[in-house]
């Protein structure tokens, strides 16, 4: 009976040796009965893995301590551990669930443990289906005993305890003593984090157009490049001109100080005009109104404040007829003047309207019987007198003329 049971054990083994071809491994490479995840309903997902440790097929799969499923295959696709897992089709596990090699104890098997996402990258109303793949962004592993025991005996065994008393030694005679001292640098550093915090918006700012700015520079870096191939030229041109400069901007200095001296003696002069166009500017701007009126006359016979209403661009064509005669002259520009038939009797001989009553029209003046121009308040007209019976000119020009062309 020994005999049966024992060939019946070579004969399976032989089998699954035979099933798993090349990719025999050991009993591992075998699938186990009586684990869970390999039913033909249940759910098949990928995992990767950028360290699998010594996990190994027909491995355990764990979510929230609960087995179920487990590891199928193990491949190693584009130098990353690729497993391909099976779970119980009713085990609901979420979708964005994150996957770490775990160990059962310090001397266990490890295992597959799938663990829910922190709260803020937590996904809701999804579950995980078959097809889905756990990429190496929520996949990871803890640390193993091994590595543990060999830290601590780095430590213990004097790797790490010298460098710690060395350390703890000079804290100390660096810090005895001064306490206030820390506590004042520390307080400056409190208060340089807390305007650096404040400064936040601003530094992210600068940073943004720092990008903006060296996108910029990558866009035309040709330019760039053509720029600085220019620079060195241009550097060598002001070497060469460097006494010409020199020179010219010693020229500028003493400009400079002749500039200084000549105004340094106008400067009452100057004062005291600019005080004396005090009223006629103020006289001016009283009469604003009407000198903006007065001049309408230049553009006569058009309206200058009327254009844009008649003439619609920015030119516009005249053919004007301009009609010179003797009559003309008399009725349409000396008529009601002094001057009226003089123009006449020079081209008949025999003067007409106020001109013959006059022995000589040309000695009266023109503009008698107009009336007198307004006095301006503060404003005194050169060649009048003032009410002190001073001369009507006005101090300080002297002063401002003497001193300019005193040198000339």
């Amino acid at each position: 009976m020994d005999i049966r049971i024992a060939k019946l054990g070579c004969v399976a083994l032989l089998a699954a040796g035979l099933t798993s071809g090349c990719g025999w491994t050991g009993l591992n490479s075998v699938s186990l009965p009586f684990t869970k995840g390999r039913g033909d309903d249940d759910l098949t997902i990928t995992v990767q893995l950028a360290n699998a440790a010594n996990l190994v097929p027909n491995s355990e799969v764990k979510y929230d301590e609960v087995t179920i499923g487990s590891v199928r295959k193990i491949e190693l696709k584009d130098w990353t551990a690729t497993l391909t897992v099976g779970i119980e089709k009713d085990a609901h596990v979420p979708a964005d669930v994150t996957a770490k090699v775990a160990q059962k104890s310090l001397l266990g098997a490890e295992y597959l443990a799938l663990s829910d996402p922190s709260p803020a990258n937590a996904a809701q109303g999804s579950a995980l289906q078959s097809g889905d793949v756990i990429d190496l962004s929520r996949t990871g592993r803890y640390p193993e005993t091994e590595e543990v025991l060999s830290a601590a005996s780095m430590l213990l065994n004097g790797g790490g305890l010298a460098q710690v008393r060395t350390i703890t030694h000079e804290l100390n005679a660096a810090l005895t003593g001064r306490t206030q001292d820390v506590k004042s640098f520390m307080t400056t550093v409190s208060t340089f984090t807390a305007r650096l915090d404040g400064q936040r918006d601003n530094i992210a700012e600068t940073l943004r157009q720092l990008d903006r700015l060296s996108r910029a520079v990558v866009d035309d870096r040709s330019k760039v490049e053509n720029a600085l191939e220019e620079l060195p030229a241009g550097f060598r041109l002001l070497e060469s001109e460097r006494k010409r400069l020199v020179t010219t901007l010693r020229a500028v200095a003493d400009f400079g100080r002749v500039a200084h001296r000549v105004i340094g003696a106008t400067k009452v002069g100057l004062q005291q005009n600019l005080a004396n166009l005090r009223p006629i500017t103020k006289a001016i701007a009283a009469h604003g109104k009407e000198l903006a009126a007065s001049f309408d006359a230049l553009g006569y016979p058009f309206n200058v404040r009327a254009a844009n209403r008649v003439i619609y661009g920015d030119y516009f064509n005249l053919a004007p007829t301009i009609e010179v005669s003797a009559g003309h002259l008399t009725r349409d520009w000396l008529g009601g003047t002094p001057l009226d038939g003089l123009f006449t009797g020079f081209l008949t001989g025999t003067p007409t309207g106020p001109a013959s009553q006059a022995t000589d029209p040309l000695a009266e003046d023109p503009l008698a019987g107009l009336p007198d121009l307004p006095s301006l308040p503060g404003v005194e007209l050169p060649g009048t007198t003032t009410s002190g019976g001073g001369s009507g000119s006005l101090p300080g020009l002297d002063d401002l003329l003497d001193s300019t062309l005193g040198g000339l």
